[in-house]
């Protein structure tokens, strides 16, 4: 299976977070390039998974790893 054709999903770890980072959008100016430069890094991880700085899974929390089934971090 080539890259592309896998599916590539980011998420919020809940939905308040995701809520507060929408409401930057709609918010003064410094908020608003906040949300471009937030905005802009998910889709550099949705076109590469492997971009930034790669965390060592000792050091991921285990109750995320399990909660959410983390596997790229």
């Amino acid at each position: 299976m080539k890259k592309e054709d896998k599916d590539i999903f980011v998420a919020f770890v809940n939905k308040s977070l995701e809520k507060e980072f929408e409401d930057l959008k709609t918010n003064k100016f410094v908020d608003k390039k906040l949300y471009d430069f937030i905005d802009r890094a998910i889709s550099d991880l949705k076109k590469n998974p492997l971009v930034g700085i790669k965390i060592p899974k000792s050091l991921w929390p285990k109750e995320y790893v399990k909660k959410y089934d983390i596997r790229n971090l």
